[in-house]
Formats: structure tokens, sequence, C-alpha cells
């Protein structure tokens, strides 16, 4: 990892979609501004078709991503409508809840706690976390839910309200304007891109206001644990381990070749073709 993780992945051959599916796996277990470090190394496994002369004809799925000792292995358990990400005991990697709303931004620049008002000059409660970052950085869903208000609200600006299936409803303060569709009654997944990053309502500059509230109350977000999903077992762990050594395979040749076709592959991260 050098200026970035997503910079980096891009320039080894990884695609946008990729990145973004690598970005929202590892923002499960990290911060991505505070955790990542320049010394960080990270494998991608992914599905791309190149012919003989090196352009790309085909780009997949991500199929295996790991950072920092982390590994998520892709697996479609029987009966399950989308692929998931697995360690490496075949337990479900989907965390109730993202650490942060922002896979990138500068700084934490206020905290969750007592404060002097930067506008005001008072001291009051700060019920948030403030992240600085720049006007039209993605704001995405840390969690699965419905969307209850997407309006302007006073010191706000333009707010957005999200309640989750874990009991928790998190708020979006200060945004530039919504992602596609957002609206109230709208259904969001987990990473998808609800807002994005502004300075509307009573700010000093392009920051994120973000709030975590249970049973109507404001919490500090940064104190919130989360569970994550459940274990493989029998026919499905069975399946699970079979491709996770397929999968182990591929990185420890390097890739694998297909007919007529030949796999690209890069240090430090290793496209492959299964």
């Amino acid at each position: 990892v050098e200026r970035s993780l997503s910079a980096s992945a891009r320039e080894l051959g990884a695609t946008a979609s990729i990145v973004r599916s690598a970005s929202r796996l590892f923002a499960t277990k990290f911060d991505m501004q505070r955790d990542i470090r320049a010394t960080d190394e990270f494998t991608m496994v992914f599905d791309r078709e190149v012919t003989e002369a090196g352009r790309t004809v085909d780009v997949g799925d991500l199929m295996y991503a790991e950072l920092r000792g982390v590994t998520f292995y892709r697996f479609k358990p029987a009966g399950a409508k989308e692929a998931q990400f697995f360690d490496a005991n075949g337990k479900n990697l989907r965390s109730a809840m993202m650490r942060t709303p922002l896979q990138s931004f500068r700084r934490v620049s206020s905290s969750f706690g007592f404060r002097t008002h930067p506008i005001s000059g008072y001291k009051k409660m700060h019920q948030g976390i403030d992240f600085a970052a720049g006007t039209g950085t993605p704001v995405v869903a840390p969690a699965d839910g419905v969307v209850v208000e997407a309006r302007r609200w006073g010191g706000y600006g333009n707010w957005l309200r999200i309640r989750h299936n874990n009991g928790l409803e998190s708020g979006y303060g200060h945004l530039s304007r919504y992602g596609s569709g957002i609206r109230a009654g709208q259904r969001v997944s987990q990473g998808q891109i609800v807002a994005y990053v502004g300075s509307t309502g009573a700010s000093t500059g392009p920051h994120l206001h973000y709030e975590l509230w249970r049973g109507g109350q404001r919490i500090n977000p940064a104190g919130v644990r989360t569970q994550e999903g459940t274990e493989l077992a029998g026919a499905d762990l069975t399946a699970f381990r079979a491709e996770k050594a397929r999968i182990d395979r591929i990185i420890a040749s390097g890739g694998q070749k297909r007919p007529s076709m030949q796999q690209a592959s890069a240090e430090g991260l290793r496209p492959a073709r299964g």
C-alpha cells in the first residue's frame, strides 16, 4: 500500500468494481484512514481474462482478499441468493455494522462528547463524530436498513437517517446531495452509496457529521461493538473447504492459465482465473 489501498490496487490491474468490493470488505474490519499503513501488504484474487497481447477482455468477481492477516474467501452456500465472504474456518465475516460510513476521509475533526462549538463558541455536547473529507466524498450505509428521512433539517443541512435491522439508527448531516434513488422508505444495503459529503447547514467546512441512535437516544459510534455472522456447517462447510483449497492453490501458483488466454498477475496482487 503506497498512496492508498485503492490507488495501489488500481495500479496493479484491479478494476474500480473490484477495488470497491475489496474496500467494502476491509472497511468492516479496519478504519481505512487510520489503521492502514504504507508498509501493509494486500492480496486480491479475481477473474481477469487477457489476450496474449495483454489486453483485458473480461473481469469477473472478487474471490479472495487479504489485508494485515485478515482473509476473505468468497463462497455461495446452498440456497443462498448471493455469494458471501468467510474466513479460513468458514465463519461469515460480514459484520452487522461497518466501522465508519466513509472509506476515505482526512481525519476525525470532532469526536463524541463535550466540545466548544466552532460557530457559537459555547461548550456543548457533540452527539456524533465529524469526519473531515472533501465535498463529494461518497457516504455508504454501514449496515442494511431502510431510509427514514432524507430532507433538510435545520443546522444539519441536508440530513439522512437510516433505520437498521440490528436495532440501531444512523444519521448523516451537512450532506451535499443524496445517492441515486435515496428517499424515505427506500431499502439500502451495507456498503451502498447513500449520500455525498458536503457543508450544508451550520458548517465551517466540508465534513460528515455521523450519529448513531439506540432506543431514541444518541450513542457514541466509536463504542459500538457488532457481531459477525454464523459459521458454515455440514455440506456447506465441506463445499467451502474445497473452494478455499482451490483459491489457496491459485494464490500459491501465482495464477492459472486458460487455453488461448493468458492470466495476468502482479507482485502483491494476484488476479487469477479459477
